[in-house]
């Protein structure tokens, strides 16, 4: 199924940075793949949208 469809990275959780390390670990302890996807940070463009 995973090779026809894109089935995306699954649940995501947006959390401060400073507790990813910690959320990371005890999912893991659970059983689940958790992994850093990516951040957000302030923008100094007035561009709204930036797709990467």
């Amino acid at each position: 199924m995973y090779r026809t469809f894109n089935c995306g990275v699954g649940m995501i959780i947006a959390l401060p940075a400073a507790e990813a390390d910690k959320a990371i670990a005890l999912l893991n302890d659970k059983g689940e793949n958790a992994w850093k996807i990516g951040y957000i940070k302030a923008s100094d463009s007035e561009q709204r949208v930036v797709i990467a």
